[in-house]
């Protein structure tokens, strides 16, 4: 019985963990988040995260699809606002190279990226294969900084997301982070490798006979 419990109530809650990831976003004075193998959602273009809704919700309506699609890009407008976050991305090569809804839609996933890549708001970094191993590997991360200085952690896994505000969790996820950022390539050096990865996913033109 306890078991029925417990699967009812991560069901239920964990859309509610995330509404409140989404509420301190729409306040944040700074955004950091990690992506081992999707690109994370502010980043993601209607094409590419439309794919990612219809392999996660099989059984969703068109509509509902909409639906999830205009929601996730009305996040994206806090990218557009007068005075933006600060933001900070991190991306698993991975993330470059797993094919989400054909050549074309990743094409056009990763030119988005490359005018964010180093800005005076945005910076796009990518940890390459090269670098090994890495404590945040297996899921997605991200910190949400405050006016008043405080941060909040968002830990997503393949089936559930939990947030944590107690200062012993927040500082190592920001350690961590940090670590990442130190094994990660540089933003012109991180452009160069989404700008090579994308000639991998440029159609190739038919022979002339």
């Amino acid at each position: 019985m306890f078991q029925g419990l417990w699967g009812a109530v991560k069901r239920e809650y964990t859309p509610r963990r995330f509404d409140h990831c989404l509420e301190l976003e729409a306040r944040a004075a700074r955004i950091q988040a990690f992506g081992a193998s999707i690109i994370p959602g502010l980043l993601q273009t209607q094409a590419y995260m439309r794919e990612l809704f219809l392999k996660a919700e099989p059984g969703r309506t068109p509509h509902e699809i909409d639906r999830l699609v205009a929601t996730r890009l009305g996040r994206q407008e806090i990218l557009r606002r007068d005075c933006p976050p600060d933001f900070w991305w991190i991306l698993g090569e991975a993330a470059l190279r797993q094919t989400v809804g054909g050549p074309t839609v990743m094409h056009g996933q990763l030119a988005s990226l490359l005018p964010l890549a180093y800005t005076g708001r945005t910076t796009v970094q990518v940890v390459p294969f090269t670098a090994g191993a890495c404590a945040l590997m297996n899921g997605t991360l991200i910190l949400l900084t405050l006016p008043d200085n405080s941060t909040t952690v968002y830990h997503e896994g393949p089936w559930n997301g939990e947030i944590y505000d107690d200062r012993e969790t927040v500082q190592r996820c920001v350690r961590e982070y940090d670590r990442m950022k130190a094994c990660a390539l540089s933003p012109q050096e991180s452009a160069a490798l989404i700008e090579a990865v994308m000639e991998t996913y440029e159609p190739c033109e038919s022979p002339q006979i």
